[in-house]
């Protein structure tokens, strides 16, 4: 993310007693997992409007397996993303 701010600045940020960078930061993380939650939830709400009629056509074995599949997906993707982040 990139606020303007040097790298000195940003690693002692929790010692740095200037609130405005901190709330500054706050603020744009809030924004961040906001939407990440409008996102996913999105996802879901689709997903459970067509689950009841996919059940009864395809059977109720395959919509079980697949909320399973994207939540392993979903692990292994943050996990790849925490490795090159750090």
């Amino acid at each position: 993310m990139e606020l303007g701010h040097n790298d000195t600045l940003c690693q002692d940020l929790n010692t740095f007693h200037n609130e405005t960078i901190v709330n500054e930061v706050q603020v744009y993380n809030n924004e961040f997992v906001i939407t990440d939650k409008w996102i996913s939830n999105v996802a879901s709400l689709v997903y459970a409007i067509f689950a009841g009629a996919l059940s009864d056509k395809h059977g109720r074995k395959l919509l079980i397996l697949l909320p399973m599949f994207g939540k392993l997906l979903d692990g292994i993707l943050s996990v790849i993303n925490y490795t090159f982040i750090r």
